[in-house]
């Protein structure tokens, strides 16, 4: 209902906790409508497990790099 009731171009939705629950419901995504998924939060400074050192922080962000540019070709 969501994905159609609203008449806008876009949403940005973030999917950076459990809370936020799972993908499935994008499949109701009208053609035509833009989705921004926000997967690396900005909520809190606490990285997931253990501690990283500044070399494996940077690897991680290069990845999420990576993948943006994989799925936005």
């Amino acid at each position: 209902m969501l994905f159609n009731a609203i008449d806008v171009d876009g949403y940005f939705l973030e999917y950076d906790t459990p809370r936020a629950g799972g993908f499935a419901p994008l499949r109701f995504v009208p053609k035509g409508k833009t989705i921004v998924l926000g997967r690396v939060t900005s909520k809190s400074g606490r990285l997931e497990g253990k501690l990283l050192g500044i070399t494996e922080q940077f690897a991680k962000l290069r990845l999420v790099a990576e993948v943006a540019r994989e799925v936005w070709r």
